[in-house]
């Protein structure tokens, strides 16, 4: 009745309406924490003379998604308590969706190829734009969300991300030699005590110079965005405005080929627009204009945030 289903159900369809009504009157909600309730009890001793065997527990989730995920954890740990720890792999089904979380979005090929699974550069010629000349083909060694070229042309940056643990970073490609691209590694922010955090990015803009990269992050491994916020399951408020933030990174190690190079954290700006972040002039002070998701990706509403230096930031 939101989000995606209303593509099949329609909006303030009749009966549905008239149906949460109804519902809302009984009983409106229970996440089942650690409670119950007499319409469960009764789903749950239905399902027990359906299923094989004796079965006394039914463990409910809020999305097929999350089942899927808990099926795969439950099954793992059976079989490491029944002492066969060897007994790791699954049986997926090609071209299947089986969720959006971590494990269940990953069991799901979308061939029986395993190569095609990887992630790919392409890099054409198209001075003669009839006749675009594959010059390169590349794989990225992890998957890669969106990708995007630096201002001089000579470096790719694929985003790498798992939105609901705070896992990923940055996937640098040097492409200086169009013919034979080469992977310089995957970056994670590195922050002044010198430690480095992984984050989630989704995706990243630059500064005109190329020497500030501007990263929309889900989530991180460092503590410092969703104050508050629980991002799984996924919900409005860690899709939305508030969820997230913008890491500003010194790129200033690529663009100058350093040896062992690294992106240096320059400033955090939560909730600044994970999705997707631009650098914009606005009555002559610089900003830069981010976008959340709500639900999906078309559907963003812009903040503005204002950036007083390359590497000072204040809510605005």
């Amino acid at each position: 009745v939101s989000s995606w289903w209303v593509n099949l159900l329609g909006h303030a369809h009749p009966e549905i309406t008239a149906a949460i009504a109804a519902q809302a009157g009984r009983l409106e909600h229970t996440m089942l924490a650690g409670f119950t309730h007499e319409p469960v009890v009764e789903l749950s001793e239905r399902l027990a003379k359906l299923a094989p065997g004796r079965m006394g527990h039914a463990f409910y989730a809020s999305d097929g998604a999350s089942a899927t995920e808990i099926a795969l954890k439950m099954a793992f740990h059976y079989w490491q308590n029944r002492g066969q720890p060897g007994k790791t792999a699954f049986l997926s089904l090609a071209g299947a969706y089986h969720g959006g979380n971590k494990t269940a979005g990953t069991s799901g090929s979308a061939t029986d190829d395993p190569v095609s699974e990887q992630a790919w550069l392409d890099i054409y010629d198209v001075a003669d734009c009839a006749r675009p000349r594959l010059m390169a083909e590349v794989a990225w060694p992890e998957n890669a969300h969106t990708a995007r070229l630096s201002p001089d042309g000579r470096l790719v940056y694929g985003t790498n991300l798992s939105p609901f643990t705070g896992e990923g970073g940055i996937q640098v490609m040097d492409i200086s030699d169009l013919a034979k691209p080469r992977f310089l590694g995957k970056f994670g922010a590195e922050r002044g005590d010198g430690s480095t955090v992984e984050f989630a990015s989704h995706e990243v803009s630059f500064s005109p110079d190329g020497r500030r990269i501007y990263a929309g992050a889900n989530s991180s491994k460092g503590g410092d965005l969703n104050h508050g916020i629980a991002i799984f399951p996924p919900n409005a408020r860690a899709l939305g405005v508030d969820g997230g933030g913008v890491y500003i990174l010194d790129n200033s190690d690529f663009l100058e080929r350093r040896p062992d190079p690294k992106l240096r954290l320059l400033g955090v700006m939560p909730g600044g627009g994970w999705h997707s972040v631009l650098p914009a002039r606005i009555g002559g002070r610089p900003y830069l204009v981010g976008g959340a998701e709500l639900g999906m990706c078309p559907g963003t509403w812009p903040g503005i945030t204002a950036r007083s230096t390359p590497c000072s930031t204040s809510i605005g």
